[in-house]
């Protein structure tokens, strides 16, 4: 049953049962848009949604799940060109995101062309690599078991 719709904003708390979530500030991007940070009674998920890359994404999210849209191999330049999307994340800001984090798993979601193109989940394996921290790159229909978060 519906209980209501609320309207996301920066600085902005949410709760539902058991779980808790907040749109710590509104992201870069061409549209109003907002990651979410999910606090359970175990565990802290953050969601970095569309953005570009700014430092205060490394100090809004955290927790054990880090999930974040990568669309990009490569930076792009600013820009506001509408046939060139600039406000998205790419590999090297993903990798420099989990370095300061530190989450336990990181996932990788909202691939481009490119991106498809490099084999995400070799990305997701190198990145693991580098930064000492489990990347995994979504599928579709994927499932992420958070007990897994308690093993590490």
């Amino acid at each position: 049953r519906l209980e209501g719709i609320e309207v996301l904003g920066e600085g902005k708390s949410y709760s539902a049962g058991s779980i808790s979530f907040t749109t710590p500030l509104q992201h870069q991007h061409q549209v109003e848009t907002y990651g979410m940070v999910f606090r359970t009674d175990k565990h802290t998920l953050s969601y970095i949604a569309d953005t570009r890359y700014f430092d205060a994404l490394c100090q809004h999210y955290g927790g054990e799940l880090l999930i974040m849209n990568v669309t990009f191999l490569e930076p792009r330049p600013p820009g506001n060109q509408q046939s060139l999307p600039t406000d998205h994340l790419s590999v090297p800001d993903a990798e420099h995101i989990i370095r300061e984090l530190k989450p336990k798993v990181a996932i990788l979601t909202h691939f481009g062309m490119n991106m498809w193109r490099a084999k995400p989940w070799q990305i997701a394996e190198k990145l693991t690599e580098q930064t000492g921290v489990k990347v995994i790159a979504a599928r579709d229909g994927m499932k992420f078991d958070l007990a897994e978060l308690d093993n590490k």
